[in-house]
């Protein structure tokens, strides 16, 4: 665990998906379920040009990356009872509507 700052504690992303399941939170159970699946997602973008790496991903390596994350999103807004979720909200604008300055 990371060590406070401000009366914070800065943690990974692991680390806090972790806390979450040992609190008992709806999103840390459901991390726990998907755990493997995310860590191997986390692994190929950490080896990826997107992070630390030099390796290039695949469409079908990013094809399934997505679709894991997608479903822990969904699991974790079911989980939550959220209303509004990953699958009803828009999470990036579908268009821009650009004119110029």
């Amino acid at each position: 665990m990371g060590s406070p700052q401000n009366g914070k504690v800065a943690l990974a992303l692991v680390q806090a998906y972790e806390l979450l399941a040992d609190l008992h939170h709806p999103a840390g159970a459901v991390y726990a379920q998907h755990a493997d699946r995310l860590k191997n997602v986390l692994a190929m973008r950490n080896h990826s040009l997107m992070a630390h790496g030099f390796t290039p991903v695949s469409q079908a390596d990013f094809e399934k990356a997505a679709e894991r994350i997608e479903a822990f999103v969904i699991a974790c807004d079911r989980a939550q009872e959220n209303r509004f979720g990953f699958e009803t909200t828009r999470q990036f604008p579908q268009r821009f509507d650009l004119e110029p300055v």
